[in-house]
């Protein structure tokens, strides 16, 4: 091995997330740098790739186990495409933040919580989109601060409130 070859590393990690996700519709322009980003959490990256041939085989959704690895503040990929909207991309990277970058990562969804966020649309609109209501009543169960209701569903992901035995969306019993 050449002392070259190191610095191609990340590219190496990054080459097998570039087509998951493209699959899963991130813009073509700028997926060499998520992919990177990705790859600064392995674990992130493989459940990147599982889901992405699971949306290939039409399984893919919050409820897929690809999207219930723990994150740190008591996130999973499945809690940030449900409780805050995000697109599976937009949440596996914020996976990656809150692996990477822990503290910046929670103050942002933080900040979501709090003043919402604007999302293009189809047709290249703005509109104001907040956290579910649910999400917000519940943050410290969001971020799994409290010892009470997880906060969502680790079936399917869906919101729980306070006291629920089970799910509304799946019937799985809560904190199971």
């Amino acid at each position: 091995m050449t002392d070259a070859q190191p610095r191609y590393r990340p590219y190496m990690l990054a080459e097998p997330l570039v087509p998951a996700l493209l699959a899963l519709g991130y813009p073509a322009d700028t997926v060499w740098d998520a992919a990177l980003r990705i790859s600064w959490a392995p674990e992130v990256g493989e459940d990147l790739v599982t889901y992405a041939a699971a949306a290939a085989a039409g399984t893919a959704g919050p409820g897929h186990p690809s999207t219930m690895r723990p994150l740190p503040g008591g996130f999973t990929v499945a809690r940030l495409m449900i409780g805050y909207g995000f697109e599976p991309t937009g949440a596996f990277l914020m996976a990656q933040a809150l692996v990477t970058h822990t503290d910046e990562a929670l103050a942002v969804l933080d900040r979501l919580l709090t003043e919402g966020r604007y999302v293009i649309g189809p047709d290249g609109t703005y509109s104001h989109m907040l956290v579910p209501e649910a999400v917000a009543a519940e943050p410290a169960a969001i971020a799994g601060e409290t010892s009470g209701s997880p906060g969502f569903c680790m079936g399917c992901g869906a919101p729980l409130g306070p006291g629920d035995a089970f799910c509304a969306g799946c019937g799985r019993p809560a904190g199971s």
